[in-house]
């Protein structure tokens, strides 16, 4: 007979009640857990993603990423921070202003001193802590030209600029980031303003119309101071070609916004005939003061526009911690009616009764009236509605004032989990959940048997062993227990017998069919 080199082994039926059951509702059971654990570590794959929200990306919850699934695989959504250089341009997910990063700092307690970085490492942080730091008007004329009406668009060439930091939680520290913005607009464009919409950032839209409208204002009133002749007779020749008004907020006292000294002042006019005016008086002598000097027109609608500024940058870097025009609606109506300004109360020119016709001021549009919201920005100014009316006129179409928290705008790597199409996570799942039941059932045997080998001591013999006969048919003689039985017969009887045939008959040998005399 050929031996092959492989072999198999004498299967017996364990002599357990409960073995059957507890494999069979046994492997149901762990191959559904085996699947879960499966699914979870084989299932899904990291692929790369762009997203500008990766605190949402981050806080993504899946079943598998926690215990005890996380412990098979490494599937948390991660993102990558991003390096901001400094001079990068940016603007907040309040989408207002576009702002460029100046510089980035911190303190270090140890040596006393301030260390400053080439960048900053980011990675959606909230602004947290902003102030303003200085508002500045760049006030300059276009050209020399004689202009005797006053225009504000004779000074086109001017422009503002602001200052501002906030306060990060970065991966290296608590840092101060400082970053700066420009303002330069015609009175009636509102493109520097990127969500400027009146029902879903109303505080943005009022901010934009309030600075348009003051700056026109403060350039019409640069335009207005007119050289005297020596009898006191105004010329045509305007006294200033250049002027550079800076509002600092006054920190070491600090004052209502609607006060006069909420900014500390620091300013310079330049005249035609290359004068140099930077008196600094008391404020109250200085601001709104129409029969006084010919700088207070600018200042003090220059102040008001820097007090709007100072509140839209607030509003767009997420912060309401802080007095603000337009997230108060008794503070916007103030800077809407402005009760205690002379030059507006002037310029408005009350006896036209704000109708737009020949007999007012063919500039009031662009700084005494606020147009409809409802009419397109470039539509010229046809629904004009006067500016202490505007708020009344307008509210029932505004949304709510209000900010909500702001992190720089940018977009962010983020590696995601991503499943596998479904052939493969079939395909995966199987020989994965195959090999955990192959070791089960090996450790089930493992420990079955070492029950059976310990409560039975003839579990481990074959059938023809136990009835006394040797692997070719001999009849052994071993000693039997009287009591053992083997299908219910006396073993004692069943070897007496097998001796009688083999003593009486004649030999025997196995063979594939039985046993047959030699």
């Amino acid at each position: 007979m050929h031996a092959s080199w492989f072999s198999y082994n004498v299967a017996r039926p364990y002599p357990f009640v409960w073995f059957t059951p507890v494999t069979i509702i046994g492997g149901i059971l762990f191959t559904v857990l085996f699947s879960f654990l499966n699914v979870a570590t084989n299932g899904y794959y990291l692929t790369t993603i762009y997203t500008t929200t990766p605190n949402a990306t981050l806080d993504q919850d899946y079943w598998f990423t926690k215990a005890p699934w996380s412990w098979g695989g490494k599937l948390k959504p991660t993102c990558q921070a991003q390096n901001i250089p400094i001079g990068y341009e940016f603007f907040t997910t309040n989408l207002g202003l576009s702002y460029i990063l100046e510089s980035v700092s911190r303190f270090d307690e140890v040596s006393n001193q301030t260390i400053r970085f080439p960048s900053l490492p980011y990675l959606n942080q909230t602004l947290q802590d902003c102030a303003v730091d200085n508002v500045v008007l760049y006030m300059k004329k276009a050209d020399q030209s004689k202009n005797g009406r006053g225009a504000w668009w004779s000074w086109g060439d001017s422009s503002a600029a602001a200052t501002a930091h906030c306060t990060l939680n970065t991966a290296t520290g608590l840092v101060k980031a400082t970053f700066s913005t420009t303002y330069s607009s015609n009175a009636k464009q509102f493109n520097y303003i990127i969500q400027n919409n009146y029902t879903e950032s109303s505080s943005k839209w009022w901010g934009t119309r309030l600075l348009n409208l003051y700056w026109a204002s403060s350039l019409k009133l640069m335009a207005a101071a007119l050289y005297e002749d020596s009898d006191g007779t105004l010329t045509d020749t305007p006294i200033w070609t250049k002027g550079q008004i800076g509002f600092r907020p006054n920190i070491s006292q600090p004052h209502d916004i609607k006060d006069i000294s909420f900014f500390d002042l620091n300013y310079f006019f330049l005249a035609a005939n290359a004068d140099l005016f930077n008196y600094l008086l008391p404020y109250d002598q200085m601001y709104n003061q129409p029969d006084g000097l010919s700088t207070s027109g600018p200042l003090t609608e220059g102040l008001t526009w820097a007090k709007v500024m100072y509140s839209t940058i607030l509003t767009d870097l997420g912060q309401s911690h802080l007095q603000n025009l337009l997230l108060d609606e008794d503070l916007l109506q103030w800077a809407l009616q402005y009760p205690d300004d002379k030059f507006r109360k002037q310029l408005d020119d009350i006896s036209c009764d704000y109708n737009v016709d020949q007999s007012c001021d063919y500039d009031w549009i662009n700084y005494g009236g606020v147009a409809s919201p409802l009419e397109a920005p470039d539509a010229g100014g046809l629904m004009q509605t006067p500016m202490n009316q505007s708020y009344d006129a307008y509210k029932s179409l505004m949304g709510p004032l209000g900010t909500k928290n702001a992190t720089i705008f940018s977009q962010y790597a983020c590696s995601v989990p991503v499943r596998k199409d479904n052939g493969t996570l079939f395909l995966a799942v199987l020989i994965a959940d195959l090999v955990f039941l192959q070791a089960l059932w090996s450790i089930l045997n493992w420990v079955a048997g070492g029950i059976v080998a310990r409560q039975h001591k003839d579990a481990m013999a074959c059938r023809t062993h136990a009835m006394g006969l040797d692997g070719y048919g001999m009849v052994g003689m071993r000693p039997v227990s009287g009591g053992d039985d083997f299908d219910g017969r006396s073993t004692s009887k069943l070897v007496g017998s097998l001796s009688r045939e083999v003593s009486a008959g004649p030999s025997l040998i196995s063979t594939r069919d039985g046993y047959r005399p030699v």
